[in-house]
């Protein structure tokens, strides 16, 4: 039996804020893993992981994904939960969903304005930070019938 995979949506257009590159290591909505990750791609994280991860590129944490560990990465994108702290070489990216316990370190940090965490904000010697609060603007069309016009949620 061949099972189609659709391609992930986490290959962001280039107008979007986050990714310009795929995801190439995926962890599955039920893969619960143990220990510390380390490598050199991109990870997208829908399952749990309890431990440290150390990659060279960026982490995408989905918002059923839950890392308890600290987090090295590039880029650090959450929608999901994080209990650890982060470390982020370029930039961290925290939405809406995203539920963090921490301290996050970054010499860009980008947040929506209704972001969650609990934790400081920690220079990288003594370089200055940037931090970005935006709106979350995406909407989703949902049509109710053909006599009903599409409402935006």
């Amino acid at each position: 039996m061949n099972k189609t995979i659709k391609q992930s949506p986490l290959i962001l257009s280039k107008n979007r804020r986050s990714l310009d590159e795929p995801l190439n290591g995926i962890i599955g909505l039920d893969t619960h893993i143990n220990g510390l990750l380390k490598g050199e791609q991109n990870l997208y994280i829908r399952g749990h992981i309890y431990g440290d991860l150390d990659l060279q590129g960026t982490v995408y944490i989905a918002p059923e994904g839950l890392v308890k560990g600290n987090i090295i990465a590039d880029i650090i994108i959450i929608e999901g939960t994080v209990e650890g702290n982060i470390t982020a070489r370029k930039k961290v990216n925290i939405r809406s969903s995203a539920n963090i316990i921490g301290n996050i370190q970054s010499p860009f940090i980008v947040a929506t304005k209704d972001a969650k965490w609990e934790g400081e904000i920690l220079k990288i010697n003594d370089r200055t930070i940037i931090v970005r609060r935006y709106r979350e603007k995406r909407t989703i069309k949902v049509k109710k019938s053909k006599n009903r016009k599409s409402k935006s949620l």
